[in-house]
């Protein structure tokens, strides 16, 4: 399972808005939509500011 597909579980699991992540983490919400879905790698500093907005370290999403 990629990066962006276990955030995108993390966020569904707990009702988390993907507007709210974008908007948090200043990126557009299809830009959101393509990293959860694979479509666009998520580079390091938008993956810091997902985090962020997710209150998540970032270490979290490597483990397995």
């Amino acid at each position: 399972m990629s990066v962006g597909e276990k955030i995108k579980d993390y966020i569904n699991s707990r009702g988390i808005k993907q507007a709210f992540i974008a908007e948090q983490a200043n990126i557009s919400t299809v830009a959101l939509s393509n990293m959860l879905n694979g479509n666009q790698k998520i580079d390091a500093i938008t993956y810091h500011d997902i985090c962020k907005a997710i209150q998540v370290p970032m270490e979290q999403f490597f483990e397995d």
